[in-house]
């Protein structure tokens, strides 16, 4: 019983870990995008 509690924690914990690198990989584009429309805003 107590494998099967452990193999449901890893799958548990690889869908957040795949949560949080789906999460970091949007936000740095976002970030990006946002820095090139700043530029072309406040380019002298």
């Amino acid at each position: 019983m107590a494998s099967a509690d452990i193999q449901n924690d890893f799958e548990e914990h690889e869908k957040t870990y795949n949560r949080f690198l789906k999460l970091v990989k949007y936000s740095v584009i976002a970030m990006a995008i946002l820095m090139v429309i700043l530029y072309l805003w406040v380019r002298p």
